[in-house]
């Protein structure tokens, strides 16, 4: 019975950085956005294609935030 305890309480441990580890990556891609959108508004590069290349930057960013949001929600389902 013990040993069942601690599998269970590892597989608990496991889910719970699961969660921690969906999060910071959520608040990572948060702090991405923020910058792109601040690179973006502030219009510092004068070349065209850079200004395309953050855009899309911001929007890999974004889906990534969105992704990592499911993600957290799935596994906070699921403890």
């Amino acid at each position: 019975m013990s040993r069942k305890r601690s599998v269970g309480a590892a597989a608990d441990l496991e889910q719970v950085d699961a969660v921690s580890l969906a999060h910071s990556l959520q608040e990572d891609f948060a702090k991405l956005i923020a910058m792109f959108d601040h690179q973006l508004e502030k219009g510092s590069s004068p070349d065209g294609d850079a200004q395309s290349r953050i855009a899309d930057a911001l929007t890999a960013a974004r889906r990534g935030f969105s992704i990592t949001e499911e993600l957290s929600e799935l596994l906070r389902a699921n403890q």
